[in-house]
């Protein structure tokens, strides 16, 4: 259903962040300070903001690219 929305064929996809800022979203990197947290997303439906992902920059890329797919 996502894929649907999002427009983005079936098979891997290369870049999470990519897909999330044509769809939209804005993607920031952050150093949480805390190994526990991986990120955090947040949509305002009552105003006309885009989604925002808020990633830790301090876990390894296949991490942070999970992370974006959860919070998707």
């Amino acid at each position: 259903y996502v894929r649907e929305q999002l427009e983005v064929a079936s098979g891997p996809i290369r870049n999470m962040t990519e897909v999330i800022e044509h769809a939209g979203g804005i993607v920031l990197m952050a150093d949480f300070d805390n190994e526990h947290l991986d990120g955090i997303s947040q949509i305002v439906e009552d105003e006309d903001m885009p989604p925002v992902f808020i990633i830790n920059a301090q876990k390894s890329v296949d991490r942070q690219r999970f992370t974006l797919a959860h919070e998707l």
